[in-house]
């Protein structure tokens, strides 16, 4: 029995958004009987097992998008290119282009500040892998962040896109910050510029 995780195993894109029974039929048999040949292929590439999940669900989500456009019986071929390119060429994953997707939701403010807060309580620690303890590490514990999208608790990694995410979050919120407090300076600067308003006559008289 594979050790392939079962996201990899069976993804989420298998259960919706299938254009036709024909397709579906084909996705199902490309990961039934090609998903162990792809996960050795990206692990013989020296992909850390903690990424090959991650990059199997990327390959198996391009496949799916383009499978219209693949000629039968030549899927497996195109799975297996499409996870060593991946692989490869790392810089480009993760897949984030709107077509891999579905419940985009932009964040608000609120959303942002959450995030933002949540990031700026994660407690920093230094330390050393029991099996590598000549080297000294610094970031986060997941046991302390379980919920964190930071974290990915199920296989004990950081998930540094969110991590990644969460401090753009923190930027985009305090340049919105900063961009009004320089309005409020440039403001009061210019009342401040301003020559008084002249005394009435009448009381000039006096």
């Amino acid at each position: 029995m594979s050790n392939v995780p079962e996201t990899a195993r069976l993804p989420a894109l298998l259960a919706s958004g299938m254009r036709t029974r024909h397709d579906d039929t084909r996705l199902r048999a490309l990961v039934d009987h090609h998903v162990d040949l792809a996960s050795r292929i990206i692990r013989n590439l020296g992909i850390p097992d903690c990424d090959v999940d991650d990059l199997l669900q990327q390959a198996f989500s391009i496949t799916a998008d383009r499978l219209g456009d693949i000629t039968p019986g030549k899927e497996r071929a195109f799975l297996i290119q499409t996870a060593i390119r991946l692989a490869v060429f790392p810089n480009s994953c993760p897949v984030s282009r709107r077509r891999y997707k579905n419940d985009i939701h932009y964040l608000s403010p609120a959303e942002l500040a959450r995030y933002r807060d949540e990031l700026l309580a994660m407690k920093l620690a230094t330390w050393r892998y029991k099996h590598d303890p000549l080297k000294e590490r610094l970031g986060f514990m997941i046991d302390d962040n379980e919920d964190s999208a930071a974290a990915d608790a199920k296989r004990d990694v950081v998930d540094l896109y969110g991590y990644t995410s969460m401090a753009v979050a923190t930027i985009q919120l305090q340049a919105r910050q900063i961009e009004a407090l320089e309005r409020e300076v440039a403001a009061m600067k210019k009342n401040q510029a301003q020559p008084p308003s002249p005394r009435p006559s009448h009381i000039n008289a006096r």
